[in-house]
């Protein structure tokens, strides 16, 4: 039995490919890589936890028929 934890979606390892090749040198140094990839990590990071932020403290605007249950259950 398989069990995968914390799948990351391709786009976001696309978009920390395109940042770390923008900033390679082929004459890069691998301590000023590894650099170079801490730091992508940490930008996407802090990304994922501002999102993970506003999806955890906003809620939706429900507007229309039996709006006070819809609401109650996109909070739920």
């Amino acid at each position: 039995m398989t069990i995968v934890v914390g799948i990351r979606s391709t786009q976001r390892v696309e978009s920390m490919h395109i940042t770390i090749k923008v900033g390679l040198d082929p004459n890069i140094k691998l301590y000023k890589l590894v650099q170079l990839h801490e730091q992508v990590i940490v930008e996407h990071r802090d990304k994922d936890g501002h999102s993970d932020h506003i999806t955890i403290h906003t809620y939706s605007v429900i507007e229309g028929v039996l709006c006070s249950i819809k609401s109650h259950a996109a909070k739920v």
